[in-house]
């Protein structure tokens, strides 16, 4: 509305109450609710005057909406060729009515709105609607006694350090998921991280020029707290000023309540030294020149956000000038200071700077919900800030510490980008899921857009003696998805064909569950598959791929009846049953990483069937007798009994015993099943469910804490004996422990049944015979002393070593073991010098040679 009349005739229109925001500053300062004309045309004053500041296509008049009551949130997501991903919803507080002033954001991982289904469909119904097919976002929404209302769809990140907010709470980096959508990927937006972050703007209680702002040293919680307003800064508050806040904190904590309690303990310890400010005249909008109004530059530096496996007590480590935040401030004679919102007028304005969105690690720039309007010169941002840009192209590559090779030579050659280091979408590309091997860095990742890139990152990397790896999922438990050389990131050969007629589906090579189940579940059609979302469909399928259905459907590789290979040599070649039959049952077992990249898999499909869901805990005291009769049922089960039978302990916590799994029946057989277990100890839980075949995929669902870890494993053909359990009980109550709550433990994965039906020699996967996997494994958190891990290795060594008199000398290739000394065997029994002889038929010069390459 460009006159009070057009907003006043809105509102009768649309019926009082009514909100009228700014068309400048996102809409989102100088907002005020307004229950009549005359509150409607002091409204209108307010938001046209807020409007001089910005974008000059937005600058002048009023939008004016209907008033939703109820609590207001955001949610920021993606979208990925038409699917809404949500990523994180802040829980806003507002202050300072009628004028909706946002005073604090608290972003908890565990949100239950994340999961309700109306919200979130309400939202992605919205882009819908829209239009939206890529893109990140932030949309408001109010919660109404009649559902959620949406308010705003915004084509941007979130302001006030929202993203960041997230990244602290869980994991989800919104900077990588940005550059996901932006190249083509479908982002990953599963929390790595359980916790709650939340932050609080510190106002005046009236109008006042501040004189000095004096910031907590320390408090519980606290990540970070910044000065937004310099000495001599006149605050102001609604209507007379827009931006009136002199400091933010930001805390986090494991609750929400505790969370809220540290934000205001935080902000009451920020000490403001200020003088009354001058009455505010009534004065005509300021009808200021393009460009003059800017936030300075030194004001908007901001250190570099941690690396993704830092966690809490690491940042809290750092001395100030390095926390995350909003940067630093440099005044002459002063201590610095970090931060500020205030306006000021300055000579050379940068363009695209704003405070609200913290910058992202991979020298991606903060980036500017409104970009300032072009210069004719355009005046260079200094280091760190600016519109979200390109960092500064690096041409030449050191590889190996010897030969120069020009990286940029590859991409003439290629459809997709390849990455240096310091590119966005970089890490994403390379980033170890173990951060055991986060000092693994190639010198270049090629973001593969077709096969035929592929074949010439192949060629390319063998013409340069550049060493090479595949990478779809990055799950290899040993970091052998990344390499010092070149990366091939698959991530976007991620298509799903689905022939429901010919009962089969066809994937691309770097395709990852969570798309491969979703194409799946639209015609109700099955493929034994991993139980993580970001698995990538390669490396389970070439390691054989034991999945929560495999005793009643056989592995992941037993239903590949195609697949297309990259050969050593740049050729491509698609092998079957028929056709290159060396190579096609080397694919069923052999490991990825051996022969060539897979950039194509075709499966045969099958029925879904209902399916009951268990999980059953026990406390420590009656684990040996539990353990013991679990092994005992899931010996005589039939073949759609499938579990995963553990003794686990997270730090700080006694050792627990759990049963958790699918039956493809009902669940009054899982009853009868487990009832000899659960005479043996009262159990601490039980549930007991029916479902359907996709409820049991998501019961199953696993994800874990992040932080570094060792797996180990042994293949046993029988239950463990009474020594045997008696082995794992007391190695698990000697646990040393570690700041990763994923802790320690041990697991039995029930096998057998329709995989042990297959001959050993059908295909590369060598344990056929297998009745339980015993999977051994340790975590501890990367800010742990390097003694911890060493105490975490040498005790799942320790355990490894007294299994062997209870288990057989063989180990399971996908949880892959650095470790493991006779590895060859170990992954392929009899099958290796077959295996052996595929290699040197299909890549004689061993371009692909990862630490247990064949």
């Amino acid at each position: 509305m460009k006159t009070s009349a057009e907003a006043e005739a809105a509102a009768e229109r649309i019926g009082y109450p009514v909100v009228v925001k700014p068309r400048a500053l996102g809409a989102s300062m100088g907002v005020a609710l307004a229950l009549d004309p005359a509150e409607l045309r002091a409204a209108y004053r307010v938001a046209d005057e807020a409007s001089m500041i910005g974008d000059a296509p937005y600058r002048g008049g009023a939008i004016v909406e209907g008033y939703a009551d109820g609590p207001e949130i955001s949610v920021d997501g993606a979208v990925h060729k038409g699917e809404y991903l949500p990523m994180f919803v802040a829980r806003k507080q507002t202050g300072h009515a009628p004028y909706f002033e946002e005073v604090g954001h608290v972003v908890d991982a565990a949100d239950p709105l994340l999961a309700d289904e109306t919200l979130i469909g309400t939202v992605a119904a919205a882009h819908r609607e829209l239009g939206v097919e890529n893109g990140v976002t932030h949309t408001e929404v109010r919660l109404t006694a009649r559902g959620p209302v949406i308010v705003e769809v915004n084509g941007r990140l979130g302001g006030d350090l929202i993203p960041y907010l997230g990244l602290l709470a869980t994991g989800v980096d919104t900077g990588e998921v940005l550059v996901d959508v932006a190249t083509g990927h479908r982002p990953d937006t599963t929390p790595t991280r359980s916790g709650v972050a939340g932050i609080r703007f510190g106002y005046p209680d009236a109008d006042c020029v501040v004189r000095d702002v004096r910031l907590p040293a320390a408090s519980p919680g606290l990540v970070t707290a910044e000065v937004m307003a310099e000495p001599g800064t006149t605050l102001r508050l609604p209507p007379g000023g827009y931006i009136a806040r002199h400091s933010l904190v930001v805390c986090e904590a494991d609750d929400a309540a505790t969370c809220a309690d540290r934000l205001t303990a935080a902000a009451a310890l920020v000490e403001v030294d200020a003088d009354p400010a001058t009455p505010l005249p009534r004065a005509p909008p300021c009808r200021c020149p393009p460009d003059s109004w800017t936030p300075t530059n030194d004001q908007l530096r901001r250190a570099a956000l941690p690396r993704g496996g830092w966690r809490r007590r690491h940042r809290g480590a750092l001395p100030p000038g390095r926390r995350p935040g909003v940067g630093r401030v440099h005044r002459r004679a002063r201590a610095p200071r970090r931060g500020h919102r205030h306006l000021r007028r300055r000579r050379h304005p940068a363009p695209g700077l704003h405070d609200g969105a913290g910058q992202r690690r991979g020298h991606l720039r903060p980036h500017h919900q409104h970009p300032a309007p072009r210069r004719r010169r355009p005046h260079r941002a200094p280091r760190g800030v600016g519109a979200l840009r390109r960092a500064r192209r690096v041409r030449r590559v050191l590889f190996g510490g010897s030969a120069m090779t020009d990286a940029t030579g590859l991409e003439g050659l290629v459809a997709g980008r390849v990455l240096l280091p310091g590119d966005p979408g970089f890490t994403g590309g390379s980033r170890p899921f173990n951060p055991r091997y986060a000092d693994v860095r190639p010198a270049a990742v090629l973001s593969a857009a077709t096969a035929a890139d592929v074949a010439a990152g192949i060629t390319w990397a063998r013409d340069n003696g550049v060493p090479i790896a595949a990478r779809g999922g990055g799950h290899s438990y040993a970091g052998y998805s990344t390499t010092p050389g070149l990366v091939l990131d698959l991530r976007a050969l991620d298509e799903v064909h689905v022939d429901r007629e010919a009962g089969l589906v066809t994937v691309g090579g770097g395709t990852r569950m969570r798309a491969f189940y979703a194409a799946l579940a639209a015609h109700d059609l099955a493929v034994p598959l991993g139980n993580s979302d970001d698995v990538g469909v390669g490396g389970l399928t070439l390691g054989g791929g034991v999945a929560a259905v495999s005793r009643a459907f056989g592995l992941t590789c037993d239903s590949l009846v195609r697949t297309d290979v990259v050969l050593a040599d740049g050729t491509t070649v698609t092998c079957d049953e028929d056709t290159e039959a060396d190579l096609f049952w080397a694919c069923r077992g052999g490991g990825g990483g051996n022969f060539g990249v897979n950039t194509s898999f075709t499966f045969r499909t099958r029925p879904t069937r209902p399916a009951a869901t268990f999980l059953a805990l026990w406390d420590r005291a009656h684990a040996h007798d539990v353990l013991m009769a679990l092994q005992e049922i899931a010996r005589d089960a039939p073949d759609e009994f499938a579990a995963r039978i553990g003794l686990s302990r997270a730090p700080g916590r006694e050792p627990v015993v759990s049963v958790i799994g699918t039956h493809l029946g009902p669940a009054a057989q899982v009853r009868d099943l487990l009832a000899p277990a659960l005479a043996v100890a009262r159990p601490t839980r039980v549930d007991i469910a029916d479902g359907t075949y996709w409820e049991a995929k998501d019961f199953l669902h696993h994800e874990t804490s992040g932080g570094s870890f060792a797996v180990r494993t042994r293949c046993a053909k029988r239950p463990l004996s009474e020594a045997g359990v008696s082995a794992v009980v007391s190695a698990v109550d000697k646990w040393p422990g570690g700041g990763n709550p994923d802790g320690a433990g041990v697991a039995l994965f029930t096998w057998g049944g329709a995989i042990s039906r297959v001959p050993v020699e059908a295909t590369a996967f060598a344990h056929r015979d297998t009745l339980f996997l015993v999977s051994m494994d340790a975590s501890w958190s990367t800010e742990d002393d390097p003694e911890v891990e060493r105490a975490n290795l040498d005790w799942l060594a320790a355990l490894h070593e007294e299994l062997g008199e209870h288990a057989e000398d063989a180990s399971y290739l996908n949880f892959t073991d650095p470790d493991l000394r006779d590895w060859r065997s170990a992954y392929h029994g009899a099958n290796h010098d077959r295996l052996v002889e595929v290699k040197r038929r299909y890549d004689p010069d061993r371009v692909f040679r990862t630490g247990q390459a064949v």
